[in-house]
């Protein structure tokens, strides 16, 4: 009697155990394992009830320590076309600029000797002009300047350091401008021996 009694609460215990032990394993099918179950219910010798579900609990414990195979998912196809760079425009050569020799050579030919022309008028300009004043004062920097009847303006150079005795008042006073070294002139008063450097403005 007690050992009938102890195989009716192992196997209580067993089929108590055995839904969780199923619903646990998710990888082995539920279907086939409930109507395993039902089927070793129905047994009605204990002992072989009891070997039903015993082998039951054992093939559910093999599969839940088998792990699933995980399956490897395929790998992440890119757009080669939209990763590719750019294709790079090829870049037009520059093409020299085309330059006439015809024209070159026609304005070679007519400037030829035309320094000897300019050289033949600085020749027949006079050496020294004789002008009268109309105005003549200083600039704020201190030097002298020089208005002439004829509309010519004149001023002192800023590296002259001398100055020009004129008579007061200046205007109508005659005086001379002279050609000097490297395209310079000089202005004086006739009679005189002072000169200064000026440069021509106006």
């Amino acid at each position: 009697m007690r050992g009938r009694l102890w195989t009716v609460q192992a196997t209580g215990v067993a089929l108590l155990a055995l839904p969780t032990l199923v619903w646990a394993q998710t990888a082995a099918p539920i279907d086939g394992t409930i109507q395993q179950l039902d089927a070793c219910r129905n047994i009605t010798d204990d002992s072989a009830r009891l070997a039903c579900l015993d082998k039951l609990l054992a093939k559910d414990s093999a599969q839940a320590v088998q792990q699933p195979e995980l399956q490897q998912e395929p790998p992440l196809q890119t757009d080669v076309q939209s990763q590719a760079p750019a294709a790079v425009q090829p870049v037009a050569p520059v093409q020299a600029l085309e330059t006439d020799p015809a024209s070159d050579s026609a304005a070679a030919t007519e400037d030829f000797g035309s320094e000897d022309l300019r050289r033949q008028e600085l020749e027949e300009t006079p050496k020294s002009v004789e002008l009268t004043l109309k105005e003549a004062g200083e600039t704020k920097r201190g030097k002298q300047y020089f208005v002439f009847e004829n509309g010519q303006r004149w001023r002192q150079l800023p590296s002259e350091v001398r100055r020009l005795r004129l008579p007061d008042p200046a205007a109508g006073t005659t005086v001379r401008i002279r050609r000097g070294f490297l395209g310079s002139h000089r202005l004086s008063i006739p009679g005189t021996k002072r000169s200064i450097k000026v440069v021509r403005v106006e």
